[in-house]
């Protein structure tokens, strides 16, 4: 029959599982206006001037006269004359100093650590009888130290305290360690009234790394646990990076094809600063690579290609013979921006035309390794082995790929109000996408364009007599802009408005937009460059919408929508579509 005594003994071997956890965390939320405001000449120099219109009561009225108030009032008066606080010259140069407004920073790290297997019986605290077991540290939430370099060293948290661990065949749980780490900045700069910078950088990191901590020898009795050597079995660490990031140099490059080649003649400069000697396929096509650093070595392609895209020299960018680890995941973010400017419909000239008039323009671009994992073939112990199928050393990740997106979202954009109810709108936006794949060594290049033209006008009260069913007055002139049979006085006056008083407005719009996109994929050393995506498309939208009344609007509208392909994969489509139709809202 079944030993139910031995059962016992098995699952009383293999121990508990203890984990602890840390979560790290700065937050930082500053308002530069208000430490302004703290000193009365900057708070002058800062806030709006507002004018004084005399001592009066509650009730708004002129407080009585007092002579000793009077008197009071007097010196007061005279200490402003003497010092009437800054003059316009000079908070135009004082004002621009003040331009920071407002900071956030927000940095969090958490941390856990798992370890099965775990022998000794806890008691207080956490900690086992004597209070060494599994040490003050670790039930603090520090994590022990489970670096693969530095195994089998004093620092080797599992091995050093490996007593604690069961020796059972039977123990097949990993040990897991977990660490992410995210940051976010974002600064608001006002160089002057109405002109805002919104600057923003980011950036976030995650490792996950799970290991077998157990006994070599897994043959014996398990009264003898100790005979065999503890080891560190199967490392394997995965994860995923990104961080805010520029590449712009290149952005309004029209020689993509030259940027890439440029990519390509990069690698043998990278290599040789990593490396000597003489590669296999060098040997055979005098490519001139030094040994173990080829041209598909993950070390070489990675500084190539960001040296090519963001228009840096390769003889000068960061190199490193574990450029993953000790470069690409150590990079501080790189700011985005956001400009906003909506001062001019403020100043004299405008203000009697526009209502509103809106500047924008903003840039966001970010380096991302959507995962990576460790190589199972490189051995921290022997950095230098090399693949004999590449003759290339082996990385200590690997990246399936590695992606670069940026946009000016928008390049420009303008937003116009006047103040007779005509809206203007204009974008222009262009974006990149670079996608460089270590399978099969291709790049994918994404451009696109668009530029979206939008216009608008609200008349108000307008009278269309063969839908409202309203009688013209001949000989009388109306008051506003005329279409045809159709009167308005731009909210002028109510003779054109429902039976209850409802406005009766007339939206006139007009959308355009022409988009323009490409999808090229690049092979190393295969001198192809093929489009396997692409479009342009270009879209007309009129419409004109017409309140009859608040439960009743008629709208009419148009919408052509021309699409052109830059493959033979697909084919061009044209779409019209316009109609007119009628909402009725019914309500209680």
């Amino acid at each position: 029959g079944y030993n139910w005594a031995a059962a016992a003994l098995n699952v009383q071997e293999l121990g508990n599982v203890i984990q602890n956890n840390q979560t790290r965390q700065l937050s930082a939320d500053l308002d530069f206006s208000r430490l302004y405001n703290k000193s009365n000449y900057l708070k002058s120099i800062n806030g709006r001037s507002r004018n004084t219109r005399g001592n009066r009561n509650a009730r708004g009225r002129t407080a009585p006269k007092d002579d000793k108030a009077d008197a009071d009032t007097d010196a007061k008066d005279k200490k402003k004359k003497e010092k009437n606080g800054p003059g316009k010259a000079e908070k135009a140069l004082i004002r621009p100093l003040l331009l920071l407004r407002k900071a956030r920073f927000t940095y969090a790290e958490t941390f856990g650590t798992t370890i099965p297997g775990y022998l000794p019986q806890t008691e207080f605290f956490g900690l086992s009888p004597g209070f060494n077991a599994p040490g003050w540290e670790f039930v603090a939430g520090l994590q022990p130290n489970l670096n693969q370099e530095d195994y089998g060293t004093e620092d080797d948290f599992l091995l050093n305290n490996f007593d604690w661990i069961s020796g059972s065949r039977l123990l097949n749980r990993q040990v897991i360690q977990n660490y992410n780490q995210k940051i976010d900045a974002r600064v608001n700069i006002e160089p002057f009234k109405d002109f805002k910078i919104d600057i923003d950088a980011t950036r976030s990191y995650t490792e996950n790394h799970t290991e077998f901590f157990r006994r070599d020898t897994v043959f014996g009795s398990e009264e003898d646990r100790f005979q065999g050597e503890y080891s560190h079995q199967v490392p394997r660490d995965i994860g995923s990076f990104t961080t805010s990031f520029v590449a712009l140099n290149t952005l309004f490059e029209n020689d993509i094809i030259g940027l890439f080649n440029q990519f390509e003649d990069n690698r043998i400069v990278i290599a040789n600063r990593l490396g000597v000697g003489n590669h296999v396929d060098s040997l055979q096509n005098g490519l001139g690579f030094p040994d173990g650093f080829g041209r598909y070595q993950q070390d070489v392609l990675i500084p190539a290609f960001l040296a090519a895209y963001t228009g840096k020299d390769p003889n000068t960018i960061e190199v490193d013979r574990n450029y993953a680890r000790n470069v690409l995941f150590q990079r501080l973010p790189i700011p985005n921006w956001r400009l906003t400017y909506n001062g001019l419909s403020k100043l004299a000239f405008f203000k009697e035309i526009f209502r509103s008039f809106s500047l924008t323009h903003g840039y966001k671009s970010t380096l991302t390794v959507n995962s990576f994992e460790s190589d199972l073939l490189f051995s921290v112990n022997q950095p230098s082995r090399l693949n004999p199928l590449t003759g290339n050393f082996f990385s200590r990740f690997e990246i399936p790929n590695f992606v670069v997106s940026e946009q000016f979202a928008p390049l420009i954009g303008i937003d116009i109000r006047t103040q007779n109810d005509i809206s203007l709108r204009f974008d222009m936006k262009k974006a990149r996408n670079l996608q460089l794949s270590f399978v099969d060594y291709r790049m994918s290049e994404t451009k696109t364009s668009e530029t979206t033209i939008g216009f608008g006008w609200r008349l108000k009260d307008v009278d269309i007599p063969f839908l409202t069913g309203s009688k013209r007055n001949k000989g009388k002139k109306s008051s506003g802009p005329g279409l045809g049979g159709i009167t308005g006085n731009s909210g002028r006056g109510r003779s054109s408005r429902g039976a209850n008083g409802d406005p009766r407005d007339l939206d006139i719009n007009f959308d355009f937009s022409l988009r323009d996109d490409v999808t090229i994929n690049y092979y190393l050393d295969q001198d192809v460059s093929e489009p396997t995506r692409g479009t342009n498309t270009l879209r007309i939208s009129p419409s004109v919408n017409y309140v009859l009344s608040k439960d009743l609007t008629l709208r009419a509208f148009v919408d052509y929508n021309r699409t052109r392909p830059k493959t033979s994969q697909s084919f061009p489509i044209t779409n019209v579509q316009g109609g007119v139709t009628v909402r009725f809202t019914l309500q209680p």
